[in-house]
């Protein structure tokens, strides 16, 4: 993906807190993404996200459609993909919230190949995510992650040993990460103007 073209593209943004603690969120992307500007090449992204937080837990639903006509392949196929979350969050322990799980499995759904690279075949990508959080002071976390993801695409996904390019024999299916992340928080103030 890059900037290909010089025109805009546009998003919509829509949030609603109908009860305490409840969030809907309606995201919408439309413009040019690809060489032609012509309005059925234009990629359409729909993002819509249910959130519910309170104190000790929260969760939230996430699902996303988007297409675009890939003008760079042969007969320009309408590609399109949706994907859905569910994230489901609790804190464990303290009242500073210095322990904190989360979890959630996400279905990503490809069709003619926009992320996959395969044509005329709908393809899918599954995941499951575990996540600890450790707040070792008031502004550094420590983010501990588990992932595994697996392809439906029939050569494979993931980069293994010489398979190192999309289209390399011996790409795997599977997929296992653990990922390791401190996060720190600085804030500052700013001065007031003064009168």
């Amino acid at each position: 993906m890059g900037d290909n073209n010089k025109a805009p593209s546009g998003l919509l943004n829509l949030v609603a807190t109908p009860i305490k603690n409840l969030a809907i969120v309606q995201n919408a992307y439309l413009g040019p993404e690809d060489t032609s500007l012509k309005p059925e090449s234009w990629r359409i992204l729909l993002d819509t996200q249910v959130v519910y937080n309170t104190e000790r837990w929260g969760i939230a639903v996430v699902g996303n459609y988007g297409r675009e006509k890939l003008t760079f392949k042969d007969g320009g196929p309408i590609a399109q993909w949706a994907n859905t979350m569910v994230s489901v969050r609790w804190h464990v322990l303290g009242k500073q919230h210095t322990w904190g799980m989360a979890a959630r499995p996400e279905f990503f759904w490809d069709r003619n190949g926009r992320i996959f690279n395969e044509s005329d075949r709908d393809d899918w990508l599954i995941a499951g995510t575990f996540t600890n959080d450790f707040r070792l002071c008031g502004a550094l976390l420590l983010r501990v992650e588990y992932r595994y993801d697996h392809s439906t695409a029939p050569h494979g996904f993931f980069y293994r040993g010489p398979a190192i390019t999309d289209t390399a024999p011996g790409l795997s299916h599977d997929q296992h990460s653990v990922i390791f992340n401190f996060i720190g928080y600085f804030e500052r103030r700013l001065p007031r103007w003064r009168d």
